[in-house]
């Protein structure tokens, strides 16, 4: 942005700088608007995010099994999932 020198006669310079400063203002509150409003649709989107199968799921599946076959049967997630799975 370019900078730009008007002539101002005396009797306004009071009122001109109460401007800037208050534009100085307006502008920093509309960054802060802007970084919050950022913000809020982040955690938006991370709420509203489908919970899924854990990232290790095949290591999930194995405990499920090994659990299954030991005797321990818990009812969960996993252990459907393997009982679906299971020929």
């Amino acid at each position: 942005m370019k900078s730009r020198t008007e002539y101002v006669r005396q009797e306004w310079v009071t009122e001109l700088r109460r401007q800037i400063v208050t534009h100085k203002r307006f502008k920093r509150l509309v960054d802060q608007w802007i970084d919050l409003s950022i913000e809020h649709s982040r955690l938006t989107m991370r709420i509203a995010e489908p919970k899924g199968p854990p990232k290790n799921y095949f290591t999930s599946a194995v405990r499920s099994c090994n659990s299954i076959l030991a005797g321990h049967v818990s009812v969960g997630w996993r252990v459907a999932r393997v009982l679906v799975l299971r020929p």
